[in-house]
């Protein structure tokens, strides 16, 4: 797993998180509640930024 940022963004249609310089996500949910609750744990134990995407991939939510 690459050491960048968490991202929490669309994936068809479902809802990923990923790690900034990885291509494959590290899961997928069917809601965003649900990914943007493990991608903010994710993280906080990793201790990097975490960034929640709209559906429209824009960000919407960013934390260091």
């Amino acid at each position: 797993m690459a050491g960048g940022d968490i991202h929490t963004e669309p994936h068809g249609a479902r809802w990923a998180t990923t790690v900034e310089g990885d291509p494959d996500p590290v899961n997928l949910h069917d809601t965003r509640l649900v990914a943007v609750k493990l991608g903010r744990e994710l993280a906080r134990q990793r201790r990097v930024g975490h960034y929640i995407h709209n559906q429209d991939g824009t960000i919407s939510e960013g934390r260091r």
